[in-house]
């Protein structure tokens, strides 16, 4: 999970520490079988300690929900903006969500089909804007560079991409690790490149 900056105040830190027990505990068990008071008991608080950072159990699990998916998209964010990558950034991308999903529970089991109730919320998080967003200044910076197309509208396609490795890393996570032979990242990358790259002159 997502590793933050050390909280500068005891509540804060106590917040930090909820939000933390509550990935652990969501992921593991789901929403039904967690209660507050489990929360509590691992972090060594009062029972009603939590509702003092948190309007409710429905609040402390979104809010725990977006804390974990900004853990796993952050290190996929130093992959959109590394220039290093230049001709494969979208498979490494969809690579490093395969590879780091596991550290995150609450988020792999949301997008396991685990939680139905909150899947369309999940997929709306904070950090998946941050994505869209990410990726769609790639595409302008590349478009800017010559290096895609000019006649795409990056925004729409950015967003595009972000939904379609979204839809793989689920289809992994539900279908099982012996899915990634099938769902093979240089798949992705060939596609984005024929939807970007102009067709080579003959």
């Amino acid at each position: 999970m997502m590793t933050e900056l050390e909280p500068s105040t005891k509540g804060g830190r106590t917040r930090t520490q909820l939000l933390n027990a509550a990935v652990e505990r969501f992921g593991r068990n789901g929403f039904q079988a967690t209660s507050v008071a489990d929360i509590s008991r691992d972090v060594s608080i009062a029972r009603s300690a939590p509702y003092v950072y948190f309007e409710s159990k429905d609040d402390l699990f979104y809010q725990a929900l977006d804390h974990d998916a900004a853990g796993a998209i952050a290190g996929c964010l130093s992959v959109v903006f590394d220039e290093r990558q230049a001709g494969d950034w979208t498979a490494e991308l969809f690579e490093t969500f395969v590879r780091t999903i596991n550290d995150h529970p609450l988020a792999r089991r949301v997008l396991g089909g685990l939680e139905p109730a909150v899947t369309a919320r999940a997929l709306q998080s904070p950090a998946i804007e941050d994505l869209r967003a990410a990726v769609t200044e790639r595409l302008h910076n590349d478009q800017i560079a010559g290096l895609i197309r000019c006649d795409i509208a990056v925004d729409e396609v950015g967003g595009a991409l972000v939904t379609i490795i979204l839809a793989l890393l689920m289809a992994i996570i539900q279908l099982g690790p012996e899915s990634v032979d099938a769902i093979r990242p240089d798949h992705l990358s060939a596609l984005v490149h024929a939807a970007l790259h102009p067709p080579a002159s003959s």
